[in-house]
């Protein structure tokens, strides 16, 4: 079963990078629930394919690479990195592009039933994403 999370995970992130939001269905329950502290919660698939449409607007040649991954039971971990050039802006990305590239970390555990993801925590470096695009100043 781990195998089968792990490839599953594997296309989906796939299926981001190329911003194919209608193959998410494949892979989401429809009552999705996606967690990225501190913004509220997204509930419902419909919604999460618009807010993934919505980061991709701000970086349109936004690219998802799995770091590391690790799946016990129902629950699948990724540790990944996500690269883009802010060339667009959107509701996530709420100023006016930098044209910058930036690359940052995130962390998402997500958990399955039916073959399906149900939810998801995703643990992003907002911080260290704003002190690149030059909107939060960098430390020393």
């Amino acid at each position: 079963m781990s195998e089968e999370i792990k490839t599953m995970i594997r296309r989906l992130i796939d299926e981001l990078s190329k911003g194919n939001w209608d193959a998410l269905d494949k892979y989401y329950a429809s009552d999705f629930v996606y967690h990225m502290p501190p913004f509220p919660d997204i509930r419902g698939l419909a919604v999460f394919k618009r807010f993934m449409a919505n980061q991709k607007t701000s970086l349109p040649d936004l690219q998802w690479t799995i770091d590391e991954m690790i799946v016990e039971g129902n629950i699948g971990v990724a540790r990944l990195t996500l690269r883009g050039t802010n060339t667009g802006q959107s509701k996530y990305l709420p100023f006016p592009p930098t044209g910058k590239k930036v690359a940052w970390s995130l962390c998402v555990v997500s958990h399955m039933a039916g073959g399906k993801v149900i939810e998801s925590w995703n643990y992003s470096d907002n911080l260290g994403l704003m002190q690149q695009l030059g909107i939060i100043p960098s430390m020393g």
